[in-house]
């Protein structure tokens, strides 16, 4: 990140600690949950202003960058599609163990009704079958990736090397 980004979400940061501390008085975990939600929302206004500030004088950004940053758009391009399948299978793994752990605690450690329970089952076990076909197909997106590069590799080792025709008649010169 730049320094004056940097400079400018300290500021705000130090602002709101000293309007919590002496006018708010919410508690710290309230206090960080608006903090971090306030960040956000700032980077979202930031990034759009700047886009359509960049677009009215005519200063083209990165193609194909829709709401990214120019800066992401331009990293996320070059990304390597095995890194993006690993990528994908594994958070969507992580997410799946996400809810389970979640409905795990829900059901068993919290007091509610069993209407909100029977909610929350039905809707992690749908959230668990979408997850799961997620992953699987993910997962063959990578095993054919794989499998793919390393047949092109294999067959561009085995494809004979084509010579330059300068070369072979001068090797003739010097074999006589």
């Amino acid at each position: 990140m730049k320094l004056p980004i940097l400079l400018s979400i300290l500021v705000f940061i130090i602002i709101s600690i000293f309007l919590n501390i002496f006018y708010l008085k919410l508690p710290i975990m309230q206090f960080i949950g608006i903090m971090l939600f306030a960040l956000i929302i700032i980077g979202i206004i930031v990034n759009f202003s700047k886009k359509a500030r960049n677009k009215r004088k005519g200063i083209e950004g990165e193609p194909d960058a829709f709401i990214f940053p120019d800066g992401a758009a331009k990293k996320m391009k070059t990304m390597s599609l095995d890194i993006q399948y690993e990528a994908s299978v594994i958070s969507s793994s992580l997410l799946m163990l996400g809810i389970i752990l979640f409905l795990i605690y829900f059901i068993f450690f919290t007091t509610s009704s069993w209407i909100m329970k029977g909610l929350i089952i039905f809707n992690s076990l749908c959230g668990l079958g979408l997850m799961g076909g997620m992953v699987v197909t993910y997962f063959q997106q990578l095993v054919s990736y794989r499998e793919s590069t390393k047949f092109l590799r294999e067959a561009a080792a085995n494809q004979p090397q084509p010579q330059q025709e300068g070369l072979n008649e001068q090797e003739d010169y010097y074999a006589q």
